[in-house]
């Protein structure tokens, strides 16, 4: 196995040290600056290398976790191994090689990264999509820096049959015009969409068009499918709403083969979803192409007491191989491509693109998979160039992750890989690509971010872009990130006005070839 390339202070000049130690760079000299960028000195840069061959020979803690071990195909499950540990390595989450192998080879690639999807290689959290029965042994093989092995974990996970989970009429095949040509046996056959969706497989007749898609806050355990030839139905928007006083929220669902017009929204909150290769659209009014809970924390200030200690954050929500583009305009719909919060969940092999502003916001993430997405950053700048991004990562302050609202009211974003991307295009009109900081960089603005490796992206420069990576937090890595066409992209910490708060919260920063 290919060891990792060797670490450097990318803002000057240093020698490597032996193989077990780390330099720390506190003060080096300034960048170069380029195209008009005043420089920037980077502080507090670690070098990283190899541990001793004495530590390396020391038997380490592999872990791995997953977010569930069973549940119908299609199931999305994150994969974590961030609890591992080795001796003499003092920042395992960026020091440590993981290589996930999910048992699950059938050939594919992503579209955007060309990688298998069988595979993810880098930092310790990945995730994964099981769309067959059966049961599938995932393995995580951990690596030293140098190379040398540290050993392996496995567990298994349980895909079901939804024919059988779903059998009989449990499945409700809807066709308005009375088409139902390639129902599954057995299915209950209906004109429009049944009231409530739980426990049930409902599939749509390929080439029809519906409304909109509302699950009850009692509903769970359902999918939203397609049936029959042609092109995928069309139906929406889908939308989950928050009944006031109700501590109750649809979970455990997929929406899968639809095109979604007016995108979605889960306005308060949701866990165990996975929306799949879907095409969504917006339509009128749309704030986001699709929007993850960004009222929750709105619903917790204005509710009842007792439902404010009980609300919790949307958790393992998977958002993979879709298309999700809107326009770009100076209306405000969209404002943002995705926005919301992140926390155990993913982000796989989506088209996301085009909107007033951002294409990905996200207010704050924990334990989430940002990879082998296309994030093309294109935004309304009818001055260009642009201020807005392909991905904006900050915060909602410093509290530790919890899974409840209640109990962490303005959370950290801690420990996030962002891997395998292709972020920007030739028309992006802004001149900071991707930021990983606090989304103002001026005083009372707290807002923490921890542990994030954004690793083997490819950025792709429009024509004022000046900065492909930003990042202002403590222990960030970047690291094996090109450009298209040739060269390293620009890695610069940001701004030097932070609030005084946010001291503690500025490095190390690990920056590689």
């Amino acid at each position: 196995m290919k060891s990792w390339p060797s670490f450097f202070v990318q803002a000057g000049r240093a020698g490597p040290p032996g193989p077990s130690r780390c330099l720390s760079a506190s003060a080096t000299p300034p960048r170069r600056a380029r195209r008009g960028r005043p420089t920037i000195r980077t502080t507090r840069v670690l070098l990283l290398f190899a541990c001793a061959a004495a530590a390396c020979a020391a038997t380490p803690g592999v872990k791995l976790e997953a977010s569930r071990l069973a549940g119908p195909a299609p199931l999305a499950v994150l994969f974590d191994a961030s609890g591992t540990t080795a001796p003499g390595v003092e920042f395992p989450f960026h020091q440590l090689l993981y290589e996930f192998h999910f048992g699950d080879e059938r050939g594919e690639t992503w579209p955007h990264s060309g990688r298998p999807k069988n595979t993810q290689r880098g930092g310790p959290l990945a995730a994964h999509v099981f769309d067959r029965p059966g049961t599938y042994t995932v393995r995580v093989a951990v690596r030293a820096a140098g190379g040398g092995s540290l050993g392996e974990a496995t567990l298994r996970v349980e895909v079901q049959d939804p024919d059988k989970v779903f059998a009989g009429s449990r499945t409700v095949c809807v066709s308005a015009r009375g088409d139902f040509a390639g129902a599954p046996s057995g299915a209950l056959r209906l004109r429009e969409l049944p009231a409530e969706f739980s426990g049930k497989r409902i599939l749509l007749r390929r080439g029809e068009t519906f409304g909109r898609i509302e699950p009850r806050p009692t509903d769970s355990g359902f999918q939203i499918g397609a049936f029959g030839p042609g092109a995928k139905p069309v139906a929406g928007p889908f939308h989950i709403g928050h009944r006031r006083g109700v501590a109750e929220w649809a979970h455990d669902f997929t929406v899968m083969d639809l095109d979604l017009l007016g995108g979605v929204s889960i306005e308060a909150t949701t866990s165990r979803a996975l929306f799949y290769r879907n095409d969504l659209k917006t339509g009128p009014f749309s704030v986001a192409v699709f929007n993850l809970g960004t009222a929750v924390t709105y619903y917790h200030d204005h509710e009842p007491l007792a439902l404010r200690r009980v609300l919790p954050w949307p958790r393992e929500v998977f958002v993979v191989d879709n298309d999700l583009r809107g326009k770009v305009d100076a209306a405000g719909e969209p404002n943002v491509v995705l926005m919301g919060w992140l926390f155990r969940s993913a982000l796989l092999g989506n088209t996301m693109d085009r909107a007033t502003e951002h294409t990905l916001r996200v207010w704050a993430a924990g334990d989430a998979v940002i990879a082998h997405n296309h994030l093309g950053g294109n935004h309304h700048a009818p001055r260009p160039p642009g201020i807005r991004h392909a991905i904006k990562l900050h915060s909602d302050g410093t509290d530790e992750i919890t899974p409840l609202v209640a109990t962490s009211r303005r959370p950290r974003s801690s420990r996030v890989v962002v891997a395998d991307n292709l972020i920007g295009s030739p028309t992006y009109p802004g001149s900071f690509l991707t930021g990983f900081a606090p989304q103002n960089g001026d005083r009372g603005t707290v807002e923490a971010v921890e542990d994030c490796i954004v690793e083997n992206n490819v950025f792709v420069r429009g024509p004022h872009t000046i900065s492909e990576v930003q990042l202002r937090g403590r222990r960030l890595s970047a690291r094996g990130n090109t450009l298209r066409g040739g060269g390293r992209p620009d890695t610069v910490r940001s701004g030097a006005r932070f609030d005084p708060a946010l001291d503690a919260w500025d490095g190390p920063y690990f920056i590689a070839r």
